[in-house]
């Protein structure tokens, strides 16, 4: 399905003409089957897989990826929210524990990638040199090991609703993103106006909510991409001088 926001200063008798005559003539076809709400079902395989490569890169990194629920699905909101406890800033989680603490990373990040069908949860690492996949790895399921027994700390999640009640009503502030999500709205749930109901996902969750999506996510495959640096050949030495 197509959803189309024209957004700015415009004459709508003049605009909607023009908007009949690029999109009013497709023709609609009967309504699909509505898999958008579906529970991840972990389709793409039953087993955690590794996948190791080398790339023109200068650290090594690591991706950790699970299917999760899909945008709007219960739970997709926790989700965000857990993202920005894991990985956003430096008082995150994982940021904390592999940058600071055990000196094993140099960057972190985590986020809910949300799609209509289904979504990703993501944890991206970059490594320091010399520190191997498996030492990191062993960290992270520490971690999430620990939100699955006992949730994120009342602080920490007060800290991410915050932080993505900021960001949501800074983007409210311009006419161009405020168009993109009235568009959103308008192609996933139906109705524009879907902004503080929106917001109230958010508003409303709770640190047993957050515990309960993350161990529902936990229970599906997990993805494992490992990327290390190729190996560079040695600088030629001086070429001897030609006669």
């Amino acid at each position: 399905n197509a959803s189309l926001v024209v957004a700015g200063d415009f004459d709508p008798a003049a605009i909607r003409p023009l908007v009949a005559s690029h999109f009013g003539s497709v023709p609609s076809r009967a309504k699909p089957a509505d898999t958008s709400k579906t529970e991840a079902a972990g389709h793409h395989g039953t087993a955690a897989t590794v996948t190791s490569l080398t790339d023109d890169v200068e650290l090594p990194r690591v991706t950790l990826a699970w299917t999760s629920p899909a945008h709007f699905a219960p739970g997709d909101a926790e989700l965000d929210l857990l993202g920005t406890i894991l990985g956003d800033g430096k008082s995150s989680r994982l940021f904390r524990t592999l940058v600071f603490d055990k000196k094993l990373a140099q960057s972190v990040s985590a986020h809910q990638s949300s799609g209509v069908l289904e979504s990703h949860f993501e944890i991206e690492i970059m490594l320091k040199p010399g520190v191997p996949f498996e030492k990191v790895e062993a960290v992270v399921t520490a971690e999430l090991a620990a939100i699955a027994k006992s949730g994120p700390s009342a602080e920490e999640l007060a800290r991410a609703q915050a932080g993505y009640e900021a960001a949501f009503v800074k983007r409210l502030e311009s006419v161009r993103e405020r168009a993109s999500i009235l568009n959103m709205y308008q192609a996933e749930v139906g109705r524009p106006d879907y902004a503080a109901e929106d917001l109230q996902r958010y508003r409303g969750a709770t640190a047993a909510g957050v515990q309960a999506a993350w161990t529902k996510v936990s229970e599906q495959p997990r993805i494992t991409l490992r990327v290390s640096p190729e190996k560079r050949a040695e600088k030629a030495g001086p070429k001897g001088s030609e006669r």
